[in-house]
Protein backbone atom coordinates (compact mmCIF):
# COMPACT_ATOMS: atom_id res chain seq x y z
CA UNK A 1 0.00 0.00 0.00
CA UNK A 2 1.03 3.23 -0.90
CA UNK A 3 0.28 6.39 0.75
CA UNK A 4 -1.88 8.20 -2.31
CA UNK A 5 -4.01 4.80 -1.57
CA UNK A 6 -4.00 4.90 2.15
CA UNK A 7 -5.59 8.64 1.82
CA UNK A 8 -8.15 7.80 -0.77
CA UNK A 9 -9.29 5.36 1.84
CA UNK A 10 -9.53 7.80 4.58
CA UNK A 11 -11.85 9.69 2.35
CA UNK A 12 -13.74 7.16 1.50
CA UNK A 13 -14.06 6.56 4.91
CA UNK A 14 -15.77 10.21 5.71
CA UNK A 15 -12.78 11.63 8.04
CA UNK A 16 -12.63 15.34 7.16
CA UNK A 17 -9.85 17.36 5.73
CA UNK A 18 -8.77 18.60 8.73
CA UNK A 19 -8.75 14.75 10.23
CA UNK A 20 -6.29 13.78 6.60
CA UNK A 21 -3.97 16.42 7.39
CA UNK A 22 -3.38 15.51 10.58
CA UNK A 23 -2.44 12.16 9.09
CA UNK A 24 -0.21 13.52 6.58
CA UNK A 25 1.95 14.92 8.92
CA UNK A 26 2.14 11.68 10.96
CA UNK A 27 2.63 9.38 7.63
CA UNK A 28 5.45 12.21 7.19
CA UNK A 29 7.31 11.58 10.40
CA UNK A 30 7.19 8.02 10.11
CA UNK A 31 8.30 8.16 6.80
CA UNK A 32 11.19 9.95 7.67
CA UNK A 33 12.32 7.66 10.33
CA UNK A 34 11.26 4.29 9.14
CA UNK A 35 11.36 4.02 5.41
CA UNK A 36 14.92 2.40 5.57
CA UNK A 37 14.73 -0.07 8.23
CA UNK A 38 13.86 -3.67 7.21
CA UNK A 39 11.69 -6.27 8.87
CA UNK A 40 12.04 -10.06 9.20
CA UNK A 41 8.87 -10.02 6.24
CA UNK A 42 11.59 -7.69 3.81
CA UNK A 43 8.99 -4.83 3.83
CA UNK A 44 10.12 -1.75 6.03
CA UNK A 45 8.48 -0.91 9.53
CA UNK A 46 6.83 2.46 7.37
CA UNK A 47 5.15 -0.03 5.32
CA UNK A 48 3.96 -1.59 8.14
CA UNK A 49 2.52 1.54 10.18
CA UNK A 50 0.93 2.25 6.73
CA UNK A 51 -0.55 -0.94 7.07
CA UNK A 52 -1.75 -0.76 10.35
CA UNK A 53 -3.24 2.81 10.26
CA UNK A 54 -5.39 1.33 6.76
CA UNK A 55 -6.90 -1.56 9.32
CA UNK A 56 -7.86 1.14 11.49
CA UNK A 57 -9.03 3.72 8.97
CA UNK A 58 -11.27 0.34 8.04
CA UNK A 59 -12.44 -0.26 11.31
CA UNK A 60 -13.53 3.25 11.60
CA UNK A 61 -11.16 4.02 14.46
CA UNK A 62 -10.35 7.72 15.80
CA UNK A 63 -8.73 10.06 14.19
CA UNK A 64 -6.09 10.22 17.06
CA UNK A 65 -6.27 6.36 17.37
CA UNK A 66 -5.30 6.29 13.17
CA UNK A 67 -2.36 8.81 14.10
CA UNK A 68 -0.91 6.44 16.79
CA UNK A 69 -1.09 3.39 14.03
CA UNK A 70 1.06 5.35 12.22
CA UNK A 71 3.02 6.40 15.26
CA UNK A 72 3.37 2.97 17.33
CA UNK A 73 6.64 1.82 15.88
CA UNK A 74 8.07 5.05 17.00
CA UNK A 75 7.35 6.03 21.26
CA UNK A 76 10.28 7.16 22.10
CA UNK A 77 10.62 9.32 19.28
CA UNK A 78 7.68 11.47 18.66
CA UNK A 79 7.64 15.37 19.26
CA UNK A 80 5.15 16.16 21.37
CA UNK A 81 5.47 19.54 20.92
CA UNK A 82 4.21 18.27 17.04
CA UNK A 83 1.43 15.65 17.97
CA UNK A 84 0.44 16.43 21.78
CA UNK A 85 0.21 15.48 24.70
CA UNK A 86 -2.36 12.52 24.05
CA UNK A 87 -0.70 11.40 21.50
CA UNK A 88 1.88 10.76 23.55
CA UNK A 89 0.65 8.85 26.33
CA UNK A 90 -1.32 6.87 24.05
CA UNK A 91 1.90 5.53 22.04
CA UNK A 92 3.11 4.62 25.96
CA UNK A 93 0.56 2.36 26.39
CA UNK A 94 0.81 0.76 23.12
CA UNK A 95 4.52 0.38 23.95
CA UNK A 96 3.24 -1.78 27.05
CA UNK A 97 1.52 -3.74 24.97
CA UNK A 98 3.75 -4.19 22.75
CA UNK A 99 6.35 -5.79 25.48
CA UNK A 100 3.94 -8.38 25.91
CA UNK A 101 5.72 -11.22 23.93
CA UNK A 102 4.23 -14.99 25.22
CA UNK A 103 6.94 -17.17 24.74
CA UNK A 104 5.40 -20.33 26.20
CA UNK A 105 1.65 -21.68 25.88
CA UNK A 106 1.00 -20.59 29.55
CA UNK A 107 -0.83 -17.47 29.63
CA UNK A 108 0.30 -16.26 32.85
CA UNK A 109 -1.44 -13.46 35.28
CA UNK A 110 1.02 -10.44 34.37
CA UNK A 111 0.23 -10.78 30.93
CA UNK A 112 -3.41 -10.74 30.64
CA UNK A 113 -3.45 -8.07 33.59
CA UNK A 114 -1.38 -5.79 31.24
CA UNK A 115 -4.54 -6.06 28.20
CA UNK A 116 -6.58 -5.66 30.48
CA UNK A 117 -4.96 -2.53 32.37
CA UNK A 118 -4.46 -0.98 29.15
CA UNK A 119 -7.30 -1.45 27.57
CA UNK A 120 -9.31 0.13 30.62
CA UNK A 121 -6.90 2.99 31.01
CA UNK A 122 -7.96 3.52 27.47
CA UNK A 123 -9.65 0.94 25.47
CA UNK A 124 -8.99 3.25 22.09
CA UNK A 125 -4.85 1.68 22.80
CA UNK A 126 -6.06 -2.22 22.19
CA UNK A 127 -7.55 -1.25 19.02
CA UNK A 128 -3.82 -0.37 17.35
CA UNK A 129 -2.81 -3.54 19.17
CA UNK A 130 -5.41 -5.85 17.92
CA UNK A 131 -4.21 -4.23 14.04
CA UNK A 132 -0.98 -4.52 14.31
CA UNK A 133 -0.99 -8.10 15.39
CA UNK A 134 -3.62 -8.70 11.89
CA UNK A 135 -0.86 -7.63 9.73
CA UNK A 136 2.05 -9.21 11.69
CA UNK A 137 -0.14 -12.50 10.96
CA UNK A 138 -0.46 -11.65 7.27
CA UNK A 139 3.53 -12.16 7.39
CA UNK A 140 3.67 -14.85 9.98
CA UNK A 141 5.41 -17.34 7.56
CA UNK A 142 8.82 -15.60 8.24
CA UNK A 143 9.03 -17.67 11.29
CA UNK A 144 9.30 -21.53 12.21
CA UNK A 145 6.60 -23.40 12.07
CA UNK A 146 6.01 -23.82 15.76
CA UNK A 147 6.30 -20.22 16.48
CA UNK A 148 4.01 -19.38 13.56
CA UNK A 149 1.66 -21.89 15.49
CA UNK A 150 2.07 -20.87 19.09
CA UNK A 151 1.12 -16.98 17.51
CA UNK A 152 -1.21 -18.15 15.40
CA UNK A 153 -2.88 -19.88 18.91
CA UNK A 154 -1.91 -16.73 20.65
CA UNK A 155 -4.31 -14.81 18.19
CA UNK A 156 -7.22 -17.28 18.85
CA UNK A 157 -6.90 -17.18 22.59
CA UNK A 158 -6.59 -14.12 23.39
CA UNK A 159 -6.61 -11.40 20.58
CA UNK A 160 -9.95 -12.26 18.33
CA UNK A 161 -11.67 -12.76 22.02
CA UNK A 162 -10.45 -9.37 23.04
CA UNK A 163 -11.63 -8.28 19.39
CA UNK A 164 -15.20 -9.81 20.18
CA UNK A 165 -15.38 -8.51 23.93
CA UNK A 166 -14.85 -4.75 22.15
CA UNK A 167 -17.79 -5.54 19.72
CA UNK A 168 -15.20 -5.05 16.77
CA UNK A 169 -16.85 -7.91 14.50
CA UNK A 170 -15.09 -7.26 11.22
CA UNK A 171 -11.56 -7.45 12.95
CA UNK A 172 -12.35 -10.43 15.13
CA UNK A 173 -13.38 -12.41 11.86
CA UNK A 174 -10.19 -10.91 9.95
CA UNK A 175 -8.23 -12.57 12.95
CA UNK A 176 -9.83 -15.82 13.63
CA UNK A 177 -9.34 -16.64 9.79
CA UNK A 178 -5.63 -15.55 9.92
CA UNK A 179 -5.27 -17.83 12.99
CA UNK A 180 -6.87 -20.50 11.62
CA UNK A 181 -5.43 -20.28 8.01
CA UNK A 182 -2.09 -21.06 10.32
CA UNK A 183 -3.36 -23.60 12.33
CA UNK A 184 -5.44 -25.89 9.79
CA UNK A 185 -4.19 -24.88 6.52
CA UNK A 186 -5.70 -27.99 4.85
CA UNK A 187 -9.10 -27.55 6.58
CA UNK A 188 -8.69 -23.47 5.44
CA UNK A 189 -8.49 -24.25 2.58
CA UNK A 190 -10.70 -27.32 1.65
CA UNK A 191 -13.62 -24.66 3.14
CA UNK A 192 -11.81 -21.99 0.76
CA UNK A 193 -12.41 -24.07 -2.29
CA UNK A 194 -16.02 -25.29 -1.20
CA UNK A 195 -16.69 -21.49 -1.29
CA UNK A 196 -15.25 -20.67 -4.23
CA UNK A 197 -16.57 -23.38 -6.41
CA UNK A 198 -19.94 -23.01 -5.22
CA UNK A 199 -20.27 -18.76 -4.81
CA UNK A 200 -22.01 -18.42 -8.10
CA UNK A 201 -24.95 -20.42 -6.90
CA UNK A 202 -25.14 -18.60 -3.33
CA UNK A 203 -24.71 -15.25 -5.69
CA UNK A 204 -28.03 -16.23 -7.19
CA UNK A 205 -29.20 -17.55 -4.32
CA UNK A 206 -28.53 -14.43 -2.69
CA UNK A 207 -30.01 -12.05 -5.28
CA UNK A 208 -33.35 -13.71 -5.26
CA UNK A 209 -33.39 -13.58 -1.26
CA UNK A 210 -32.90 -10.25 -1.68
CA UNK A 211 -35.42 -10.00 -4.53
CA UNK A 212 -38.18 -11.20 -2.12
CA UNK A 213 -37.44 -9.56 0.92
CA UNK A 214 -38.16 -6.42 -0.97
CA UNK A 215 -41.15 -7.35 -2.17
CA UNK A 216 -42.17 -8.57 1.04
CA UNK A 217 -41.20 -5.02 2.66
CA UNK A 218 -43.15 -3.31 0.16
CA UNK A 219 -43.84 0.26 1.10
CA UNK A 220 -44.69 -0.72 4.87
CA UNK A 221 -40.90 -1.07 5.48
CA UNK A 222 -37.89 1.59 5.13
CA UNK A 223 -35.01 -0.43 3.80
CA UNK A 224 -31.88 1.54 3.54
CA UNK A 225 -29.95 -1.19 2.46
CA UNK A 226 -29.85 -5.34 1.78
CA UNK A 227 -27.13 -7.23 0.97
CA UNK A 228 -25.43 -10.49 1.31
CA UNK A 229 -23.73 -11.39 4.03
CA UNK A 230 -20.60 -14.07 3.86
CA UNK A 231 -19.55 -16.60 6.49
CA UNK A 232 -15.91 -16.31 7.25
CA UNK A 233 -13.90 -19.52 6.95
CA UNK A 234 -13.28 -20.07 10.52
CA UNK A 235 -16.84 -19.82 11.38
CA UNK A 236 -17.85 -21.99 9.54
CA UNK A 237 -14.96 -24.90 10.64
CA UNK A 238 -16.31 -24.00 13.97
CA UNK A 239 -20.26 -25.34 12.85
CA UNK A 240 -18.67 -28.21 10.62
CA UNK A 241 -17.28 -29.40 14.17
CA UNK A 242 -19.72 -28.94 16.39
CA UNK A 243 -22.57 -30.43 14.32
CA UNK A 244 -20.44 -33.19 12.82
CA UNK A 245 -21.82 -32.54 9.46
CA UNK A 246 -19.78 -32.53 6.46
CA UNK A 247 -18.73 -29.39 4.65
CA UNK A 248 -21.03 -29.96 1.56
CA UNK A 249 -24.35 -30.70 3.75
CA UNK A 250 -23.86 -27.74 6.03
CA UNK A 251 -27.40 -26.26 5.48
CA UNK A 252 -27.11 -22.08 6.60
CA UNK A 253 -24.24 -20.71 3.95
CA UNK A 254 -26.62 -18.01 2.92
CA UNK A 255 -26.86 -14.85 5.12
CA UNK A 256 -28.64 -11.48 4.69
CA UNK A 257 -28.57 -8.19 6.54
CA UNK A 258 -31.19 -5.86 6.42
CA UNK A 259 -30.34 -2.26 7.16
CA UNK A 260 -33.47 -0.23 8.21
CA UNK A 261 -34.24 3.25 8.97
CA UNK A 262 -34.92 2.55 12.44
CA UNK A 263 -36.04 0.01 15.70
CA UNK A 264 -39.65 -0.10 14.83
CA UNK A 265 -38.67 -0.83 10.83
CA UNK A 266 -36.59 -4.30 12.77
CA UNK A 267 -39.98 -5.22 14.10
CA UNK A 268 -42.20 -4.32 11.46
CA UNK A 269 -39.91 -6.42 8.64
CA UNK A 270 -39.69 -9.50 11.37
CA UNK A 271 -43.04 -9.83 11.42
CA UNK A 272 -43.36 -9.41 7.76
CA UNK A 273 -40.78 -12.03 7.16
CA UNK A 274 -42.35 -14.54 9.56
CA UNK A 275 -45.81 -13.83 8.04
CA UNK A 276 -44.87 -14.92 4.84
CA UNK A 277 -42.44 -17.33 5.08
CA UNK A 278 -41.22 -20.51 7.26
CA UNK A 279 -39.65 -19.68 10.58
CA UNK A 280 -36.78 -22.07 12.02
CA UNK A 281 -37.65 -23.00 15.02
CA UNK A 282 -34.86 -21.37 18.03
CA UNK A 283 -33.79 -18.93 15.85
CA UNK A 284 -35.14 -15.84 16.83
CA UNK A 285 -32.82 -13.81 18.96
CA UNK A 286 -33.89 -10.27 19.90
CA UNK A 287 -30.54 -8.64 20.90
CA UNK A 288 -32.36 -5.30 20.22
CA UNK A 289 -34.78 -5.69 23.75
CA UNK A 290 -31.43 -7.88 25.30
CA UNK A 291 -28.14 -6.52 24.08
CA UNK A 292 -24.99 -8.93 24.28
CA UNK A 293 -22.54 -7.67 26.82
CA UNK A 294 -20.57 -5.92 23.92
CA UNK A 295 -23.42 -3.85 23.17
CA UNK A 296 -24.45 -5.97 20.30
CA UNK A 297 -27.61 -5.20 19.20
CA UNK A 298 -29.61 -6.56 16.08
CA UNK A 299 -32.59 -9.19 15.36
CA UNK A 300 -31.28 -12.49 14.29
CA UNK A 301 -33.98 -14.85 12.34
CA UNK A 302 -33.63 -17.91 9.91
CA UNK A 303 -36.32 -18.52 7.49
CA UNK A 304 -36.76 -21.07 4.83
CA UNK A 305 -37.49 -20.13 1.44
CA UNK A 306 -39.98 -20.87 -1.14
CA UNK A 307 -37.40 -24.00 -2.07
CA UNK A 308 -36.49 -25.09 1.08
CA UNK A 309 -33.39 -23.58 1.17
CA UNK A 310 -32.82 -21.85 4.55
CA UNK A 311 -31.47 -18.23 4.75
CA UNK A 312 -30.48 -16.38 7.95
CA UNK A 313 -31.47 -12.80 8.16
CA UNK A 314 -30.39 -9.89 10.57
CA UNK A 315 -32.17 -6.88 10.62
CA UNK A 316 -30.92 -3.58 11.90
CA UNK A 317 -30.26 -0.09 12.03
CA UNK A 318 -27.40 1.58 10.54
CA UNK A 319 -26.01 3.30 13.72
CA UNK A 320 -26.50 -0.83 15.60
CA UNK A 321 -24.53 -1.97 12.03
CA UNK A 322 -21.59 0.42 12.61
CA UNK A 323 -21.26 -0.53 16.27
CA UNK A 324 -21.58 -4.39 15.30
CA UNK A 325 -18.84 -4.35 12.78
CA UNK A 326 -16.37 -1.80 14.31
CA UNK A 327 -17.47 -2.01 17.94
CA UNK A 328 -15.91 0.64 20.36
CA UNK A 329 -13.96 1.90 17.24
CA UNK A 330 -16.84 3.35 16.13
CA UNK A 331 -17.94 4.70 19.67
CA UNK A 332 -16.43 8.34 18.83
CA UNK A 333 -19.06 8.64 15.92
CA UNK A 334 -22.27 8.44 18.39
CA UNK A 335 -21.51 10.42 21.68
CA UNK A 336 -24.12 10.90 23.45
CA UNK A 337 -26.91 7.77 22.64
CA UNK A 338 -27.92 5.24 24.79
CA UNK A 339 -25.36 2.82 23.41
CA UNK A 340 -22.43 5.91 23.69
CA UNK A 341 -23.96 6.28 27.65
CA UNK A 342 -23.68 2.36 28.41
CA UNK A 343 -20.56 1.89 27.13
CA UNK A 344 -19.09 5.25 29.30
CA UNK A 345 -20.69 3.23 32.72
CA UNK A 346 -19.70 0.06 31.72
CA UNK A 347 -15.56 1.40 31.61
CA UNK A 348 -16.35 3.59 34.65
CA UNK A 349 -17.11 0.54 36.53
CA UNK A 350 -13.81 -1.11 35.21
CA UNK A 351 -12.14 1.50 36.71
CA UNK A 352 -13.55 1.15 40.25
CA UNK A 353 -12.59 -2.63 39.52
CA UNK A 354 -8.70 -1.75 38.89
CA UNK A 355 -8.85 0.56 42.06
CA UNK A 356 -9.32 -2.77 44.17
CA UNK A 357 -7.09 -4.64 42.06
CA UNK A 358 -4.07 -2.35 43.17
CA UNK A 359 -5.07 -2.83 46.65
CA UNK A 360 -5.00 -6.65 45.97
CA UNK A 361 -2.23 -7.86 44.19
CA UNK A 362 -3.99 -11.80 44.52
CA UNK A 363 -6.92 -10.22 42.01
CA UNK A 364 -6.89 -12.07 38.86
CA UNK A 365 -3.88 -14.28 39.73
CA UNK A 366 -5.37 -17.44 39.22
CA UNK A 367 -9.15 -17.15 37.62
CA UNK A 368 -8.77 -14.03 34.80
CA UNK A 369 -12.33 -12.69 34.29
CA UNK A 370 -12.78 -11.35 30.65
CA UNK A 371 -12.94 -7.79 29.82
CA UNK A 372 -16.75 -7.42 30.33
CA UNK A 373 -17.61 -10.04 32.98
CA UNK A 374 -20.55 -12.79 31.15
CA UNK A 375 -17.50 -15.50 30.60
CA UNK A 376 -14.27 -16.56 33.09
CA UNK A 377 -11.46 -18.27 31.65
CA UNK A 378 -9.82 -20.39 33.49
CA UNK A 379 -6.09 -21.82 32.93
CA UNK A 380 -4.92 -25.59 33.94
CA UNK A 381 -1.58 -26.45 34.77
CA UNK A 382 -0.36 -26.90 31.58
CA UNK A 383 -1.53 -23.60 30.50
CA UNK A 384 -4.75 -24.34 28.35
CA UNK A 385 -7.31 -22.31 28.30
CA UNK A 386 -11.07 -23.49 29.39
CA UNK A 387 -13.86 -20.90 28.91
CA UNK A 388 -17.28 -21.18 31.60
CA UNK A 389 -19.71 -19.60 31.79
CA UNK A 390 -19.65 -16.65 34.74
CA UNK A 391 -21.59 -18.67 37.65
CA UNK A 392 -19.63 -21.97 36.94
CA UNK A 393 -18.43 -23.77 39.73
CA UNK A 394 -14.93 -25.27 40.39
CA UNK A 395 -16.55 -28.56 39.51
CA UNK A 396 -17.46 -27.43 36.44
CA UNK A 397 -14.15 -26.88 35.23
CA UNK A 398 -12.89 -29.93 36.79
CA UNK A 399 -15.07 -32.53 34.51
CA UNK A 400 -13.97 -29.77 31.62
CA UNK A 401 -10.81 -30.54 32.38
CA UNK A 402 -11.50 -34.60 32.14
CA UNK A 403 -14.21 -36.87 33.70
CA UNK A 404 -11.79 -38.27 35.61
CA UNK A 405 -10.72 -35.55 37.08
CA UNK A 406 -14.43 -33.97 38.06
CA UNK A 407 -14.87 -37.39 39.89
CA UNK A 408 -12.25 -37.23 41.92
CA UNK A 409 -11.73 -33.18 42.61
CA UNK A 410 -12.26 -32.12 45.91
CA UNK A 411 -10.97 -28.31 45.81
CA UNK A 412 -9.53 -25.97 44.08
CA UNK A 413 -7.81 -23.09 44.33
CA UNK A 414 -9.73 -19.39 43.43
CA UNK A 415 -8.19 -16.37 43.52
CA UNK A 416 -5.28 -17.56 45.27
CA UNK A 417 -7.25 -19.26 47.74
CA UNK A 418 -8.56 -22.76 48.72
CA UNK A 419 -11.94 -23.99 47.87
CA UNK A 420 -13.91 -27.38 48.16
Amino acid sequence: MDERLFLEICKENNYSTEQINLFKGALEFARDKLAQRKRLSGNTYYEHTLRVAEILVQNKAEPQIVVVGLLHSLPKQVDVKRFGEQIIKLLNQVEDLQELKLKHPKLDALALRQIFLTAVRDVRVILVKLASKLDNMRTVNVFSEVEQKRLAGEVLEIYAPLANHLGMDRLKTDLEDVAFKTLNSKKYYQILSFLESSQEQRIKDIAQAIALIKTIAGDKVNIIKIKGRPKHIYSIYKKISRRKVKLHEQYDLLGIRVIVKDIKDCYELLGLLHEKLRSVPGRLKDYIANPKPNFYRSIHTAVLLPDDKRLEIQIRTFEMNEFAETGVAAHWHYKGDKTSESFEKKIAWLRSVLDLQRENKEFLEEVKVDLFGDKIYCYTPKGDVKELPMEATILDFAFMIHEQVGNRAVGGRVNGKFRP
